[in-house]
């Protein structure tokens, strides 16, 4: 290589002629024939760049899929038509063509709309890549479907599923969570799942349930949330009812209840100074009628005296974790 003479760089010779980079863009379109891109390229490479675009630009990872799905699915068609896939396939006959075939195959308008959308985007990016220099696609259009019906629970629907929700566990607090989150916010299920953002929604929401949940224990611990009486009589009865005993009369359950919680039970007075009665069976009986929807039995008859038997108790001790755990029998306090 030398210098020549007004800085025009000479690199060779040819055929015993002086040659310069001047010539060199001349000489490439000599030698190499101009041949159009769509004929070269074939649809999956190209597609495979298409992805990686879609993700540079922060598409989500649903519409990534169904846009390289949509080319996949084209490229099958135009392979069972016999017709070369490539982007010289990638014309408005063959497109309008295999749309026709899925509305044939009576696939949803939202779908058919979906894929002509999807092809339209990849044609304007070979067009913005210069892999294409027009757009086959352009007046390519499809009828904007109508929006399906959605089904909308009724108010006494949305209480019952809130309702089914509740309990004193962490699961229950979740689950009331998430259902009130997607009442209140008309949020999709998908966004509350794992598109769009479900990990944030889903990690507030356990937030949330345990937040709540450490809330109530500090409340209890302190003494701010107080049970109802109804509550803690059959906590009580539990706790004094003897293991096997299958019925006990009220005035011996009211005897031992007074025995086992005499603050709670016994004559007295209140924190707030009134006078507090001693635990009547009328009164014992409106509890247990509220708290379990039974009343007292007379199971003997005649002069027998009215009481409860215990399996009346079986199904609210179970959902609070209890069970009869009374030492002392009944006959000791007759």
């Amino acid at each position: 290589m030398e210098r020549g003479v007004g800085g025009v760089t000479f690199v060779g010779h040819l055929d015993g002629e002086q040659i310069s980079s001047e010539h060199i863009p001349v000489l490439i379109k000599l030698a190499i024939p101009t041949v159009s891109v769509s004929h070269l390229a074939d649809l999956p490479p190209v597609a495979a760049s298409f992805a990686r675009s879609l993700r540079a630009a922060g598409k989500a990872d649903r519409t990534r899929h169904l846009y390289i799905e949509t080319i996949t699915f084209y490229t099958q068609w135009l392979d069972q038509q016999g017709i070369s896939a490539d982007l010289s396939a990638l014309t408005k006959s063959n497109v309008v063509d295999w749309l026709g075939e899925l509305r044939d195959r009576k696939l949803a308008d939202s779908t058919i709309s979906y894929r002509r959308r999807a092809l339209h985007r990849f044609a304007r990016w070979c067009l913005d890549e210069k892999i294409l220099d027009t757009d086959p696609l352009a007046g390519i259009s499809v009828d904007r479907p109508e929006p399906p019906q959605v089904a909308v629970l009724a108010d006494e629907d949305l209480t019952a599923l809130i309702k089914a929700c509740r309990g004193p566990g962490f699961r229950e607090r979740r689950d009331e969570a998430m259902i009130r989150l997607l009442i209140d916010c008309g949020m999709r299920v998908a966004e509350l799942a794992d598109g769009a953002g479900g990990h944030y929604w889903k990690d507030m929401v356990h937030t949330m349930a345990k937040a709540d949940l450490d809330d109530m224990a500090a409340q209890q611990e302190a003494g701010l949330r107080q049970q109802t009486p109804g509550l803690v009589l059959l906590q009580d009865l539990a706790q004094i009812w003897p293991p096997g005993e299958p019925f006990m009369a009220s005035e011996d359950m009211i005897e031992l209840l007074v025995k086992h919680n005499c603050d709670y039970w016994g004559p007295g007075v209140s924190p707030g100074g009134s006078v507090r009665k001693q635990l009547s069976a009328v009164r014992m009986g409106r509890m247990i009628k509220q708290a379990t929807n039974t009343t007292s039995r007379r199971p003997g008859g005649g002069g027998t005296p009215r009481g409860y038997e215990c399996e009346q108790f079986g199904r609210a001790w179970k959902s609070m974790g209890l069970s009869p755990s009374g030492g002392q029998g009944v006959g000791a306090h007759a």
